[in-house]
């Protein structure tokens, strides 16, 4: 039989800790001791039958912790390992509908591609995030390189460049990045964003892009 690729689908985090290979945290996300959270897993669906690790399945975070649930900019998380993702940043971000409900729109604040908070906070990332603090020519290269209103007139060039090398993994559709740039772009509190704004509302057609647009020069309008 021939199996196309992508016809089946794997609940990666689960598989990867059944086979003791991760850990789960509060935050929902699977973590490696060398690594934490900031990994990305890979799965793949074989034609045999493997035997069992006899592991269970295993929270790592210490008890009581709830700094992630603390750190929540829109109160996502109501418990450990309960997550509501209508207000998730990370799930709104890299979808149209469902997701980017206007209702926190404003908690999202300038992010454009998930948040990251409720990882930052977590006492299990701190030996990679201060790995994660070492320059790379690279990335700061791309920070000089990044900006808001070029993300809302998104082109391939810049995507290419600038957006792809970093941002490649969740979002695949540049009216997303054009949505999220113009919500971001609402929340800077900067009027000077407002001409780029009208003219995205004379470019545009897509109407969840033009929502977000609107939303936003509302809001700096009223700075």
């Amino acid at each position: 039989m021939r199996v196309e690729r992508n016809q089946f689908s794997v609940p990666q985090r689960l598989a990867c800790a059944e086979a003791s290979i991760v850990t789960l945290g509060n935050n929902n996300f699977a973590y490696t001791e060398q690594d934490g959270s900031f990994v990305i897993l890979v799965t793949f669906v074989v034609d045999a039958q493997l035997r069992p690790s006899g592991s269970a399945v295993r929270n790592g975070c210490p008890e009581g912790c709830e700094l992630c649930i603390e750190a929540c900019p829109t109160g996502a998380m109501s418990g450990p390992c309960e997550l509501d993702l209508d207000r998730c940043i990370l799930f709104n971000n890299q979808r149209f509908a469902p997701g980017a409900q206007e209702d926190i729109w404003e908690a999202m604040g300038e992010r454009i591609h998930g948040c990251d908070a409720c990882q930052v906070v977590c006492p299990r990332n701190r030996k990679p995030l201060a790995r994660a603090a070492q320059k790379d020519p690279f990335l700061e290269w791309l920070a000089g390189e990044f900006d808001l209103e070029r993300v809302l007139f998104l082109d391939d060039g810049y995507y290419k460049d600038v957006v792809q090398p970093i941002m490649y993994n969740y979002i695949k559709d540049l009216d997303i990045f054009r949505r999220n740039a113009a919500v971001a772009l609402g929340n800077t509190g900067d009027p000077g964003h407002l001409p780029a704004l009208r003219r995205a509302r004379d470019t545009f057609k897509n109407p969840d892009v033009l929502k977000a647009v609107d939303w936003a020069i509302v809001r700096l309008e009223a700075v």
